[in-house]
């Protein structure tokens, strides 16, 4: 493997080393559900084990379990933490299913090791078994960082079952991060649970006793659930948060249980720590909600000010309106006096498997009528929604995600009452404000004339399209003439704007056939964005009206209202047949690298190697493509390099090195500080300081490496920056 590398030295303070021990990944395959067999997992064998006790683990072990096969249930080592060695770092795929014991062994029972522990895929489960720590349990132990560990559940569960307490952080420099995208953290089985304190402890820091600054921070987006839980010491001593909750959607929620051992007593309690504990940065903290039932309170957002309820048909026969097609909460709720389903209550879910819902289904509120309901259609199942008529406007009511589509599932929205048109985003303001997910199936627009993707520049919508389409079909009063919808960018323009809709294509996915109209704002700004991803997705425009009646305009808007991030907008290709146009990825095109990917958003001409410095054509800034990639500044313009560079401060007894970060990271790109006390003999080496890092903004994090001066006259520290080809 081919590297480039920069180092950059600054002549600072005292070091120690750490070294640094390459992860090998084993991949479970799955012929039988015995771990310990050799046959079920890829050329890497057997995950490797560390210790006396052969614990799982070591810091050379990470673990990727794939959904589909057999899953492993035999013969399953405990897992290493603490002071016995580096836990192992977990990945599951969809549906795939392993429970961990901690090993009963350590110092102290934290779980080591820094960056993604686990990531959870949809429909799989994770268990991390405490029962040999039933007074407490803690993360992000060790190394230093903010945050140190990250839990990634996307759609699955993570479980942390027979325990008493965990702890997310060991102290203000050691936090932890959860990232729940549809999926949950559940807390269960608590070791030993009295019926009066049935539910595990959560613990924001083990002590208290810092000022801090710094959180664990939990998100929840689509329709997530974290808890129920009882939670303690969830601020420093100086009354800041230590663990943060920011709820994204309507349909998230964090249980906290009330009684023994709880800082929550009630909900007047947990109200009193909205926008502090619990927060929504999407949805604003004034909507926040906490409603009690049983010693347990649900926190929420809603922006009916009603606490959504999410209804989950089960399919004995097709009658929406019979209560034996439902779960416990029953039939989905109306609004209003012509009981339209919505009103800001009303989120339910479609599930596979039984008889999907055909009759008696009631009109969809949108707009003045209330807020429009979000739906999730589970993989082969099927529902058709009619916008109900009457409202003052057309456009749906809500923000956040307001349709999951899975594999093979199909939701119509019928539009028959707006043949002139309707809206997505027409109330609240965000961006975006609406989001579409097509995993696999297909949302269609039906018996509508025209459709606005936008009201305004701050009500916009996203389309995330992963193998499913949107389709745009039966226009109410076809004629031969204008036979396809017209989708609009926006309804209003107000001349000045910089925010689009987004839809992204990707694994095979289409758009359309629709007439495109009102594409850019009045300022050139484009109001829609189409970012096709890969070569088998395509975006399909009717050329009988609209901004698009040749292939020559739209090709004038490749790199503007037509993308591609993966493979750059050079590989865009528009083919006209029989009136429509077809948008796509060139077949072959190349997949460029990150830093290729980056390249292709300047125009540096010859000088496009990783050592080139391209500013006043070659002679440079001083900084080349690498650093520049590496640390956030542009090839095309003039720096100063001071301004890029590393920076040292020395602050009391204590140096502090401060460069900035890629993140999310290039996966081919290194970072590694350096330090030592002679340049001469011995050299520099992997340093072992203590490392911080900000909150990344548009795309990079503040990394900043502390070592103490109070030993050594004289020291160097160095970033050493590497690029992989």
């Amino acid at each position: 493997m081919n590297k480039k590398s920069m180092i950059g030295a600054v002549a600072v303070a005292a070091f120690s080393m750490v070294s640094l021990t390459m992860a090998t990944t084993y991949t479970w395959t799955g012929v039988n559900d015995d771990w310990a067999d050799a046959g079920n997992w890829d050329a890497n064998g057997i995950p490797a084990v560390t210790g006396a006790s052969n614990y799982v683990g070591g810091a050379n072990n990470d673990i990727v379990i794939n959904g589909g096969g057999v899953q492993p249930a035999a013969n399953i080592p405990d897992m290493v933490h603490g002071g016995a060695g580096e836990s192992p770092k977990v990945t599951l795929g969809a549906n795939a299913e392993l429970t961990l014991k901690w090993g009963n062994t350590g110092t102290w029972h934290g779980m080591t090791g820094s960056g993604v522990m686990a990531t959870v895929g949809s429909g799989a489960t994770l268990k991390y078994d405490l029962i040999n720590y039933i007074s407490n349990t803690t993360l992000a132990r060790e190394p230093n960082g903010l945050p140190a560990q990250t839990f990634n559940v996307n759609g699955g569960e993570l479980h942390f079952i027979n325990g008493g307490r965990l702890d997310f952080a060991s102290s203000s420099s050691r936090t932890s991060a959860f990232n729940l995208d549809g999926g949950d953290v559940v807390f269960d089985h608590r070791y030993g649970s009295p019926s009066s304190t049935p539910y595990m402890q959560v613990w924001g820091c083990g002590s208290v006793a810092s000022a801090s600054t710094s959180a664990s921070l939990i998100t929840l987006d689509n329709n997530s659930t974290f808890g129920t839980a009882r939670f303690w010491n969830i601020k420093w001593s100086d009354g800041n948060a230590a663990i943060v909750f920011d709820i994204l959607d309507e349909g998230s929620k964090v249980k906290v249980a009330t009684g023994g051992g709880s800082v929550y007593q009630s909900a007047a309690d947990v109200e009193a720590d909205f926008g502090t504990i619990f927060k929504s940065s999407t949805l604003g903290d004034a909507n926040l909600l906490a409603v009690e039932d049983g010693g347990v309170v649900t926190v929420s957002v809603s922006l009916s000010g009603t606490p959504t309820t999410t209804y989950v048909w089960t399919g004995v026969n097709d009658d929406w309106s019979d209560p034996a097609n439902w779960g416990a909460a029953g039939v989905p709720a109306t609004t209003g006096s012509s009981n339209y389903l919505g009103g800001g209550v009303c989120d339910f879910t479609i599930t596979s498997g039984g008889v999907q819902p055909a009759s008696n289904i009631p009109d969809m509120a949108h707009g003045s009528l209330g807020f429009s309901p979000k739906v999730t259609l589970q993989a082969n199942t099927a529902l058709a929604l009619t916008w109900a008529p009457g409202a003052g406007w057309n456009g749906m009511k809500g923000a956040g995600t307001m349709a999951t589509v899975a594999t093979n599932a199909v939701l119509t929205y019928n539009l028959d009452h707006y043949v002139s048109y309707a809206s997505l985003s027409r109330d609240p303001m965000g961006i975006p404000l609406q989001t579409f997910n097509v995993n696999g199936g297909q949302l269609v627009f039906n018996h509508g004339g025209r459709l606005d993707l936008a009201f305004n520049d701050t009500r916009t919508s996203a389309f995330n399209l992963n193998g499913g389409d949107v389709v745009f079909d039966h226009r109410y009063g076809s004629t031969t003439s204008a036979p396809f919808f017209e989708v609009l960018g926006y309804g209003n323009d107000s001349g000045a704007e910089t925010n689009e809709n987004t839809i992204t294509l990707n694994n095979g996915s289409s758009f359309g056939i629709a007439r495109l109209v009102n594409t850019k704002w009045s300022s050139g700004y484009p109001s829609m964005v189409f970012d096709i991803q890969d070569t088998n997705s395509t975006v399909n425009i009717s050329t009988t009206g609209g901004d698009y009646t040749s292939v020559a305009a739209v090709e004038a808007d490749f790199g503007s209202v037509f993308t591609s991030s993966t493979f750059g907008d050079a590989y865009l290709q528009a083919n006209l047949v029989n009136g429509v146009i077809t948008v796509s990825v060139m077949s072959g095109a190349p997949v460029p690298t990150p830093y290729e990917a980056w390249l292709s958003g300047y125009n540096l001409g010859a000088f496009t190697n990783m050592l080139d410095d391209a500013e006043n054509g070659g002679i440079g800034d001083g900084l080349n493509n690498l650093t520049e990639y590496a640390l956030g500044s542009a090839p095309d313009v003039v720096d100063v390099p001071a301004d890029v560079l590393p920076k040292s401060v020395v602050d009391g007894a204590t140096l502090k090195y401060i460069y900035q970060r890629q993140n999310p990271k290039d996966a081919n790109l290194t970072y590694t500080v350096l330090d030592g006390t002679d340049l001469v003999n011995g050299g520099l080496v992997n340093t072992n300081t203590t490392e911080t890092v900000s909150a990344a903004v548009d795309g990079f994090e503040t990394v900043t490496n502390e070592v103490s001066t109070a030993t050594q006259g004289q020291q160097f520290m160095q970033l050493k920056m590497e690029l992989s080809d």
